[in-house]
């Protein structure tokens, strides 16, 4: 058992006046585990950029609007995290050191992609934006979803500033190493730059002094320039939906399985049987593994 040391807990699902509570360590952890079957036969790069992306994918979520539920469904009381997406893609570039991913996946998703490194790397964090930005694509248009963000913030809130809770850049470090001790893949490993956090605050603050339009067009426009590459690599945008793919059957599941949803939904039930199915790769460590912070 693995425990994550005693951090102040960041949350991933809650009700505005329930006890009920889903942390976002054992959430990532989870959907992280969740990605391997999948990926489990495929090349390390693969492999690695699945896994970082469960990792990271809910980050957003840290934003202090998300973790006071200041926005809730007035009819079912659950509080919104519309527009996560938007944050926990923006975060993962900011953090996450490219130059820090192990050379032999570099290298390996550079003899997969026919390219070179330099282009690898920044595959890499495409692939894992591509995924993170889409996971609740089903929910719609993620720029529209950020644009509903920020006006019901603005609207409620007028100029208040936006915080983001630094423990999640923790949070992660210690879900990847749980994760590659649990999965038994020692190239799992990426080094986080906590100034990131607060680069992405300062961008937010600093534009929405602005007004709400220039806000999110600075936003988007951040993201935006993350997303470019040269040329047409039919090999990475296939990748790309694979990995995104995987992300949201892990992420509905192990979404399902905490919400009581996975015997009366018909995708719960189907997505079951498909971990059923691949369970053969998961090592028991992985399967008996607990990712904790704190008490809950």
């Amino acid at each position: 058992m693995t425990r994550l040391g005693v951090l102040p807990r960041l949350v991933a699902f809650a009700y505005k006046n329930r006890s009920l509570h889903e942390y976002l360590d054992r959430h990532l952890y989870e959907v992280s585990i969740h990605m391997y079957p999948f990926l489990a036969n495929k090349r390390r790069s693969i492999k690695f950029v699945g896994i970082l992306a469960g990792a990271l994918h809910d980050i957003g979520k840290a934003v202090d609007v998300y973790q006071n539920c200041s926005l809730y469904d007035l009819e079912t009381q659950a509080c919104s995290y519309v527009g996560h997406e938007v944050f926990s893609a923006l975060l993962t570039v900011k953090i996450v050191d490219l130059d820090s991913v192990p050379d032999n996946v570099v290298k390996d998703l550079a003899d997969f992609l026919s390219c070179n490194e330099i282009e690898a790397r920044r595959a890499l964090i495409r692939i894992a934006l591509v995924s993170i930005i889409g996971h609740h694509q089903a929910m719609g248009d993620p720029s529209f979803r950020f644009e509903r963000f920020v006006h019901r913030v603005t609207k409620q809130y007028g100029l208040r500033r936006l915080g983001i809770d630094r423990a999640v850049v923790e949070v992660v470090e210690k879900v990847l190493e749980s994760a590659r001790r649990a999965l038994r893949e020692d190239y799992l490993y990426v080094e986080l730059d906590p100034r990131g956090v607060d680069h992405v605050e300062e961008l937010y603050n600093s534009a929405l002094r602005k007004g709400r339009q220039q806000l999110i067009d600075s936003i988007l426009s951040e993201l935006r320039m993350s997303f470019f590459s040269k040329g047409y690599n039919e090999k990475l945008f296939m990748l790309e939906k694979f990995i995104m793919g995987c992300l949201i059957a892990a992420d509905i599941y192990v979404a399902g399985l905490r919400r009581g949803e996975a015997l009366s939904n018909p995708l719960h039930r189907y997505l079951d049987k498909v971990y059923r199915f691949y369970s053969r790769y998961l090592p028991a460590s992985a399967l008996l593994n607990e990712c904790s912070i704190g008490s809950n």
